[in-house]
């Protein structure tokens, strides 16, 4: 994701930090932030405090940063065992255009759910912030994992997005390829994970 932000020089000068507080909707680093259960490290004028990442934009260019605060740090927990993760963006061109659909995945064994496996699956530039697919995430997390299931989550998806038209794209299309990326990404990291345990 991070090599997905602008152009080559900008990100040689640019922070992970900064694309977040961008707070754009299609910001490239956001969704693999939160599916990673992020924590910004915020300066105030009467010390310090630590928000989630789901907690930290309000909408477009907007975030809980009050006047005086600045966010030092990101703070990332390490990955589950056996997490497979995969970000998939499209744009009009690949020499950083910003995204017109995003969808991160990020999935690993999880022995409480019925599936055996748990999928974060959030959606950049389909809504005024990203967000998460809840109802994918559940029908992965109960159902047998198979063709099937990724088409249900896909679909599950592709309706929790709302999008917008704008110059770029679309919101049929956009809704479209919400559904279309999140298949594929499923598909993929469902495939590598599946591998990973002896499948």
């Amino acid at each position: 994701a991070a090599r997905e932000v602008g152009s080559y020089q900008l990100r040689s000068r640019a922070t992970l930090v900064g694309n977040i507080c961008n707070a754009s909707p299609c910001g490239d680093t956001i969704a693999p932030c939160l599916v990673y259960a992020g924590n910004a490290h915020i300066l105030t004028s009467n010390g310090e405090r630590d928000v989630p990442l789901k907690d930290f934009f309000k909408g477009p260019g907007s975030t809980i940063l009050e006047p005086g605060e600045i966010v030092q740090s990101l703070q990332l927990p390490p990955p589950p065992a056996g997490a497979r993760g995969v970000y998939r963006s499209i744009g009009r061109n690949a020499l950083g255009d910003l995204a017109i659909v995003a969808v991160t995945v990020l999935a690993f064994p999880q022995k409480s759910n019925p599936s055996g496996f748990e999928f974060r699956i959030a959606l950049s530039a389909v809504a005024p912030t990203v967000i998460f697919a809840p109802d994918a995430q559940q029908a992965l997390a109960e159902m047998p994992i198979d063709e099937k299931t990724i088409e249900k989550a896909a679909q599950l998806a592709s309706q929790a997005c709302k999008p917008i038209d704008d110059i770029r794209a679309s919101a049929r299309y956009r809704r479209e390829m919400v559904y279309r990326i999140t298949h594929d990404t499923l598909l993929e990291v469902w495939e590598s994970l599946h591998k990973e345990q002896g499948g």
